[in-house]
């Protein structure tokens, strides 16, 4: 199972705002955006076989005690293999945070704690890579 650094995760101030930027400064292309099933607002933007994955948090109760309202959410690995890493998860007894693999559009994606507590998002694409219509 190959294993990838697939896109980093962050909240901003605003999704119209920091898009433009990432366009115009680093010509990132808008893929997705749309209201996450939690009410927050969302953009993917990708270049290459890169994405940043922006979150504008609708109001102060979005923000953890202790920390910065726009702090990096989380990582994600992309792996090769579902089969794979489902029997990873079982062999390890991995939880799995908010009930289960999430499904998306084109990616099925799991999120798990590391033992310090940082979240990561292991993602399988449908097709073995990031692919938007």
């Amino acid at each position: 199972m190959n294993v990838k650094l697939d896109h980093i995760n962050f909240y901003v101030k605003s999704i119209r705002d920091s898009v433009d930027w990432y366009q115009k400064v680093f010509k990132f292309e808008l893929v997705e955006k749309g209201v996450s099933e939690r009410g927050r607002e969302y953009a993917v933007l990708k270049s290459g076989d890169s994405m940043l994955c922006m979150l504008q948090p609708k109001e102060s109760l979005d923000q953890p005690q202790g920390y910065s309202r726009y702090q990096l959410n989380h990582f994600a690995l992309r792996v090769s293999d579902k089969h794979q890493w489902e029997n990873i998860m079982d062999k390890y007894n991995i939880p799995e945070k908010f009930g289960g693999a999430t499904q998306y559009p084109f990616s099925t994606s799991w999120y798990i704690n590391d033992p310090t507590g940082h979240e990561i998002e292991v993602v399988h694409w449908n097709n073995e890579a990031p692919e938007f219509p």
